[in-house]
């Protein structure tokens, strides 16, 4: 609970600078267009690493059957 809770104070304190930004866009076609492209490049390159990185993780199956009592490995 206290991680959601940290999460989303900042959250809360990245709202004010990317308000700021956007509000700075409207009024600068030239900062809308350099804003654009940054966010467009940085899509690409979060994009492509995860597909790279999905070939890289697998899901391994067991096929073994279910032990007939779960134990829970406390007796070590």
């Amino acid at each position: 609970m206290w991680i959601r809770a940290l999460q989303l104070f900042a959250l809360l304190v990245l709202i004010a600078p990317v308000n700021a930004l956007l509000l700075a866009c409207l009024y600068s076609r030239l900062l809308f267009f350099i804003i654009s492209i940054v966010l467009l490049v940085s899509w690409t390159l979060i994009h492509s690493n995860r597909m790279r990185a999905r070939g890289e993780v697998r899901l391994k199956y067991e096929e073994l059957p279910d032990p007939a009592v779960l134990s829970l490995g406390l007796l070590k």
